[in-house]
């Protein structure tokens, strides 16, 4: 089980958004209410998922990408086969990636 932060219908629109120098001032609006959760493994479920029904699916991919610290290579490896996965996943004719927010433990 797990405590997990979800955004409460109000009629107000939520925003989420930094800006600024080094993207440190937030402006939020919207409500948001916490909510205990079981989490699991959805891998041996990943046969029920569907991008129609439940709005996300499983797909196993290897990656090319040997360092995901390198921003090279998400760039010229990790972008265009994401891309390409989206599409053959979705059927997309265009994908676009933006907004790329490289996460660390540190």
């Amino acid at each position: 089980m797990a405590e997990l932060v979800y955004t409460v219908d109000t009629g107000v629109k939520p925003v989420n958004e930094t800006f600024g120098p080094g993207n440190i001032q937030r402006c939020n609006t919207g409500e948001t209410g916490r909510r205990t959760v079981r989490i699991q493994n959805g891998r041996p479920l990943a046969a029920e998922f569907s991008l129609d029904i439940t709005g996300f699916v499983l797909v196993e991919h290897r990656t090319a990408v040997a360092d995901f610290f390198d921003a090279g290579q998400l760039e010229s490896v990790y972008y265009p086969e994401i891309v390409n996965l989206v599409k053959q996943t979705s059927g997309a004719a265009r994908v676009v990636v933006f907004d790329h927010t490289l996460r660390s433990g540190d």
